[in-house]
């Protein structure tokens, strides 16, 4: 059984790592999230309550931003389009100092080595409490 000190630290260090790596977006996100759903009485107290709750948050972000999905979106998206002309890919428009630019969607990286590896932390944090 994990101890609250345990759940703690990897909890500092699931933070530490996101914020080192590249993911202080991810960090904000789910800190944002904790703000708009805490509850004293399910965290106050329960360390593995809070390092549930960030795993699965940051596991739910990388997911959104990630392209694992793309071809799935493009599929369903020409299940309801009519006409021969298929959608190939998505593109966004990003202004940038009153610059026009485009990006694919399909070049989002894709963190499913990431996200894989947060499951498998969070499934044997609950398995063992």
């Amino acid at each position: 059984m994990i101890t609250p000190e345990q759940a703690n630290d990897i909890r500092a260090f699931l933070i530490k790592e996101l914020n080192n790596n590249g993911f202080s977006d991810v960090v904000t996100q789910v800190n944002t999230r904790l703000e708009e759903e805490y509850e004293e009485e399910k965290f106050e107290g329960q360390s593995r309550h809070l390092l549930d709750f960030y795993l699965t948050e940051s596991i739910e972000i990388l997911e959104n931003l990630s392209n694992k999905n793309f071809q799935g979106l493009i599929n369903r998206l020409n299940e309801f389009t009519n006409g021969k002309e298929k959608i190939k890919t998505i593109n966004v428009e990003l202004l940038n100092s009153g610059e026009q630019v485009y990006y694919s969607l399909s070049e989002l990286p894709n963190y499913e080595k990431i996200i894989s590896t947060f499951r498998e932390i969070l499934q044997e944090i609950r398995k063992e409490n």
